[in-house]
């Protein structure tokens, strides 16, 4: 029984001693789980009076089933007092309909937010991880460096590369060496902090540095500052679980050694923008991407620790769009399509997911392929940019395919004075010569969405590079092969992405900061 919310006494002399210590001066309800009348007053004629009179003046009885309740209301009736009209059956447990799991999780914890009123940083969702790619470093200093890598997130790597230095025991409160991130986080909530890092030819000298944060505490309620930037304290992360555990390729890995052994939780002093800092313990390692993870990783590795593909879509915790990639160097070339002459069947059209928000398209009309460049095209888009005489500068287009269709997929570039790198004219306008960049890599290899694609074709296969006969400012010519294609970002990259592509091949999300290029 119970009377607001102080405990009532328990046993078959409960409700006699509540009635006589309240002397009707406030109700009380009486619950009957059956124990006590069959287990006590049944086999003690002594309480029988004592039960009777607390059942009496009872406002209303409880009792757990309809066997109960038929019970207790036949024997207070072979004494003399009828509780019919006062008794109810109240069945512990649930009902399975109305608490049943939810099927869209999302509505439901959306519906909870708008019923009631939960602590600040309460994690209500999967979907509350912070992921963050290491490529878009706010802050790079040192021998870390934005390397671009196919199988990395966003198509960029955070790399220190191997020099053979010696292992650093401690973190350091200034750093020579290293590169930060920003996220937004909650106050009081455990993040478990998770990185997938590549070690250089697979050592595992190469896989370890110390991670620490700007505002980082021990524990989500009074807890004190810990693994701070500026000071020694930092949390240690091993891409290989054990001493002999192997490291291959790309693995993800908590802030933790030793297998079945879990890395202290990260929590945070105050709620919105964090910087974590990442600082070289062993050089070598590559790192694409940081998750922070309040429940669905907690317990669990977002991937594998030895030749992981997982790429997640970046957040950084504050519900906006991932953060871009690092902006390339003034030698970059990066050309927005859409702000190119259009001649013929090319037009701009407006377009979200393109760079500038705006994307060059030749609709597709069913034409036939144009099997050869044309010296007098009807169709084509031409833009400027600044490049040196005699360096090699790698060609990228990023292009989708209307209807994801391999026969709209190709153009032919060409340029005002590109020669080859013996010198000689190639691919110049005015001429039939151009490259031909096919965004599908292979035949049956398929097309999905955007993608990078250089001016070679097949799995593997780099194009040639292109050199200029002159410094200064130079024309590219772009005319149709197939129809259909869209086209946002033009790049020649005579260092960053001279070897490696600067995004994915399919469902590609990298737009790069619009750059004319200048004089190396």
């Amino acid at each position: 029984m119970r009377r607001g919310t102080s405990q009532a006494p328990e046993g078959p002399l409960a409700p006699y001693v509540v009635s006589q210590a309240l002397a009707g001066a406030a109700p009380y309800v009486v619950t009957e789980h059956g124990s006590a009348l069959n287990f006590s007053v049944r086999v003690n004629d002594d309480l029988v009076p004592y039960a009777i009179e607390g059942l009496r003046g009872a406002a209303r009885i409880a009792t757990v089933s309809q066997g109960a309740c038929d019970d207790l209301v036949a024997w207070a009736a072979e004494h003399g007092e009828s509780i019919e009209a006062k008794i109810v059956v109240m069945s512990p447990g649930i009902d399975a309909e109305l608490f049943a799991p939810a099927r869209d999780r999302d509505a439901a914890l959306a519906a909870l937010r708008s019923q009631v009123t939960l602590p600040e940083g309460f994690p209500l969702s999967p979907d509350d991880d912070i992921l963050v790619y290491a490529g878009a470093a706010t802050s790079i200093v040192g021998n870390w460096q934005a390397a671009s890598d196919g199988t990395a997130a966003g198509g960029v790597r955070m790399w220190n590369p191997n020099r053979g230095a010696a292992k650093i025991t401690s973190a350091q409160a200034n750093p020579p060496d290293y590169f930060e991130v920003r996220f937004n986080a909650t106050a009081g909530v455990g993040y478990r902090l998770w990185m997938r890092g590549k070690a250089e030819s697979n050592s595992y000298s190469n896989d370890s540095v110390f991670v620490q944060f700007d505002g980082s505490v021990t524990a989500s309620v009074g807890g004190s500052a810990t693994f701070r930037i500026g000071t020694s304290s930092a949390t240690e992360y091993n891409l290989e679980n054990c001493s002999g555990c192997g490291v291959a390729a790309w693995g993800w890995q908590d802030n933790a050694y030793g297998n079945g052994v879990w890395g202290s939780l990260i929590y945070f002093a105050s709620t919105g923008e964090q910087t974590m800092r990442v600082q070289v313990r062993e050089d070598g390692l590559s790192i694409d991407q940081i998750m922070l993870s309040p429940e669905k990783f907690r317990s669990t590795a977002p991937g594998t620790p030895k030749n992981d593909t997982t790429i997640y879509p970046a957040t950084d915790g504050s519900g906006g769009p991932p953060p871009p990639p690092p902006p390339p160097s003034s030698n970059e070339v990066v050309l927005y399509a859409s702000t190119g002459a259009p001649t013929g069947n090319w037009v701009v059209e407006s377009d979200a997911d393109s760079a500038g928000g705006f994307v060059m398209h030749n609709p597709n009309l069913g034409a036939a392929k144009i099997v050869t460049p044309s010296a007098s095209p009807a169709d084509y888009f031409e833009m400027t940019f600044t490049a040196g005489a005699g360096i090699p500068y790698h060609f990228w287009m990023r292009a989708r395919a209307q209807n994801n269709s391999y026969s709209n997929d190709s153009v032919y570039v060409q340029f005002s004075d590109s020669v080859d790198q013996n010198g000689t004219a190639v691919y110049q306008i005015g001429t039939a010569s151009a490259a031909d960049p096919n965004l599908e890599d292979c035949s049956g290899c398929g097309l999905y969405g955007w993608g990078w694609q250089d001016n070679g074709w097949g799995v593997g296969v780099t194009g040639p590079d292109i050199y200029f006969a002159s410094t200064g400012t130079h024309t590219m010519r772009v005319q149709v092969r197939e129809d259909g294609i869209y086209i946002d970002q033009l790049m020649l990259s005579p260092s960053r992405f001279l070897t490696t592509p600067p995004g994915a091949l399919k469902n590609d999300t990298n737009i790069y900061a619009e750059s004319t290029g200048s004089v190396p």
